[in-house]
């Protein structure tokens, strides 16, 4: 909904942070759409970004690969019940 009805989801949400100032949510909102997925499923190239920055700020090499971490049958089959 965030992508495909941008005004309505941001209507939505609006309530869980309705503490926060009008000129400060519409800010945050248009800074924070790009980041939020089009879908559920896990980019393979976000999992060698997100070890390669732990491995670095742990200072420790993260063993294994991408595909060790994460799996999207979960994802495939919440998508698959929207259909």
């Amino acid at each position: 909904m965030i992508h495909q009805e941008p005004q309505r989801a941001q209507t939505l949400l609006r309530k869980r942070f309705e503490s926060v100032p009008d000129d400060v949510y519409k800010a945050a909102w248009a800074a924070n759409i790009a980041a939020y997925p089009a879908n559920p499923r896990i980019e393979e190239v976000s999992v060698r970004r997100a070890i390669a920055f732990l491995s670095s700020v742990q200072g420790v090499k993260i063993p294994g690969s991408a595909k060790d971490y994460f799996d999207d049958a979960y994802a495939d089959e919440a998508v698959s019940g929207l259909r």
